[in-house]
């Protein structure tokens, strides 16, 4: 439609088909700078066309959607609702106005307005994927998460359905974080049975009331149906949630209490573990003052991935202790070790973004469960 429109108006127009007018090819670039320049003049052009081609919807949902990128919110909003306002709008770009509305309301921070244009987009197209993720996505940033694991069963994504119903059950929980019913966590386990989100909570909860036998139980269920590239991050989520004090960058300092240590440990010697699993090992023997089964551990990950540096960091940490060293050297070797441990542990699969701490969709890309251990 915009390319007969630009057809029709360059026999109409002077200054787009015409010869009567002469007319600069830099007039619209003189004095800004890149990169504002390409997208300001795009929004001259779509501007100088709109106004020529009132008809031209698509025309004025991308001069909407320049202005949006342009974080000029208000002449977003401007051209959404003298869109929507027209009585012959054909259903299709009504909705698709309110669609873009929406999106206009949520930038700009009106929560409130987003959620009503997409509901009134809603009412006239129905339950379009693209429409419901975005619902539900704002039902996710208002706390609304019950409304989001709805909107994610509409568009059959069990994985991020059971995501916020374990997130509910969390807000639930209150300031202790606690969950203390597995009613809620065990549905999301139903639903998606390799929720890792769900099954840490159940493992904490096991931790929260010293229930070891369950915790056991718990954990070789989890490890059955998790995939087995995420198995680390329920150890590394119990990490967090025990350890009480403790260098936020440090892995190796025995602050655990022995009892979930050695649950931990007793079910994954039954496993045997993958490098990573086994550098969490590692930890968990010095949690119970077994130094020599930290080695074992940590020599175990080498075996199996020599190019595993954390563990090999971590073994040379460890078997310094046992050396003759003058202070000067330790002080300088116990810098360099802090130093290493300072870099990201985990990184997004599809997009490559590195975290200090673990996640379960990425803030960058928006995958599900791509996180990744650096090795």
């Amino acid at each position: 439609m915009i390319t007969k429109a630009l057809q029709s108006l360059g026999q109409r127009l002077p200054f787009l088909g015409g010869k009567k007018q002469q007319q600069s090819l830099i007039s619209y670039r003189q004095g800004r700078p890149f990169p504002y320049t390409d997208t300001q003049t795009a929004i001259d052009e779509l501007s100088r066309l709109a106004k020529h081609t009132p008809e031209a919807v698509e025309v004025f949902l991308a001069l909407g959607n320049l202005h949006r990128a342009q974080g000029d919110f208000e002449r977003a909003i401007r051209i959404r609702k003298t869109l929507t306002a027209r009585p012959d709008l054909k259903p299709q770009y009504r909705a698709k106005s309110l669609y873009e509305l929406g999106l206009d309301y949520r930038r700009a921070g009106f929560l409130d307005r987003a959620g009503e244009a997409f509901e009134e987009a809603r009412t006239i197209i129905g339950d379009d994927p693209v429409l419901l993720e975005e619902m539900a996505g704002l039902a996710a940033a208002t706390g609304e998460y019950a409304t989001a694991a709805d909107y994610f069963r509409l568009l059959n994504n069990p994985l991020a359905q059971a995501h916020y119903l374990v997130r509910q059950a969390k807000a639930e929980a209150g300031e202790s974080g606690v969950i203390a019913d597995k009613t809620q966590l065990r549905k999301a386990i139903r639903i998606y049975s390799g929720s890792v989100e769900a099954w840490l909570e159940i493992l904490i909860r096991d931790c929260s009331f010293g229930a070891w036998t369950e915790m056991a139980h718990d954990f070789r269920q989890a490890m059955k149906h998790i995939d087995p590239g995420l198995c680390f991050v329920l150890l590394e989520g119990l990490i967090r949630y025990l350890v009480s004090q403790r260098d936020e960058r440090e892995m190796f300092s025995p602050d655990l209490s022995p009892e979930p240590a050695q649950v931990l440990l007793n079910a994954l010697s039954k496993r045997n573990p993958d490098p990573i699993l086994a550098f969490y090992a590692a930890w968990l023997a010095l949690q119970i003052g077994d130094g020599k089964q930290a080695e074992s551990w940590l020599n175990s990950c080498l075996e199996h991935d020599p190019q595993f540096w954390p563990a090999r960091v971590e073994l040379v940490s460890l078997q310094s202790q046992s050396e003759q060293l003058s202070l000067e050297f330790r002080t300088q070797l116990d810098a360099l070790f802090k130093r290493f441990r300072q870099h990201g542990r985990f990184l997004c699969r599809s997009c490559g973004l590195s975290r200090d701490q673990i996640f379960f969709v990425c803030s960058r890309c928006h995958s599900w469960h791509s996180i990744a251990f650096v090795k």
